[in-house]
């Protein structure tokens, strides 16, 4: 098995910032992928992403039945639309551009924040539900989406990104199932280096999403929506022009 390079560790560190941040970790992990070419890139961001998916279900344990109205029937829609759109089959360039439009939508919610429906009647959960499910599609995110859906049904900012995370890690730890599968080789070596990553992904989620969750308490989403654009920009550079 090869050496765990200084590349490969800094790839997999930019990997796990972007689980928690609504910048769209899907195609972060392609691009990054494209570039270092390492075929123990993918089986170690799954480990990581099965380490920070159960550091947040231990973070978030006491909400997960408060929230259960929304959470379980989005979750079960999710995977439902999952396995109904394979996600190999959305071209590059679909997904570049789904990154940039969901920048906008980030830049003008900032700006002017959409009428919230009344309350949290039963309209206000089916259309966090309908704009939640559409971050299946490679390039949307299901916590960006379920971010946009929390403000757009009158959440704020910290509640909002709170419920978006409890929403995301069943796919989070889905996709960490998934990548984790393409492991090269499995011996005692490989074993334990899966079990490392994750373990620093398990410290290292509450971190981040503490982190995240102080940012959308004085901040709002104008910074990501401009990183979306930008990054998506130079993703259809890489994969459909380069």
């Amino acid at each position: 098995m090869p050496a765990v390079t200084l590349q490969l560790a800094a790839a997999l560190l930019l990997s796990m910032l972007t689980f928690w941040m609504p910048v769209g970790a899907r195609i972060h992990i392609e691009l990054i992928q494209a570039m270092i070419r390492s075929p123990w890139y993918l089986p170690l961001t799954g480990a990581a992403q099965l380490g920070m998916a159960l550091s947040c279900l231990l973070l978030f344990r006491k909400h997960l039945m408060a929230n259960r109205v929304r959470i379980v029937p989005a979750v079960l829609l999710i995977l439902l639309t999952g396995l109904i759109l394979p996600q190999g089959e959305v071209p590059p360039f679909i997904s570049g551009l789904l990154t940039i439009t969901i920048g906008i939508l980030f830049l003008i919610q900032s700006l002017m924040k959409p009428e919230a429906l009344a309350g949290h009647g039963l309209a206000s959960v089916i259309l966090w539900l309908a704009v939640t499910c559409c971050g299946v599609i490679p390039g949307t995110g299901v916590l960006s989406m379920a971010i946009l859906a929390g403000l757009v049904t009158g959440l704020e900012y910290e509640p909002a990104f709170g419920l978006a995370c409890m929403t995301s890690m069943w796919t989070l730890g889905a996709g960490g199932l998934a990548h984790l599968v393409s492991l090269p080789a499995v011996t005692w070596q490989s074993i334990l280096l899966c079990l490392v990553t994750a373990a620093v992904a398990f410290v290292l989620g509450p971190v981040v999403i503490r982190g995240m969750k102080t940012w959308f308490s004085r901040h709002t989403l104008l910074v990501f929506g401009i990183w979306r654009i930008c990054f998506g920009a130079v993703f259809l550079l890489v994969f459909c022009v380069m």
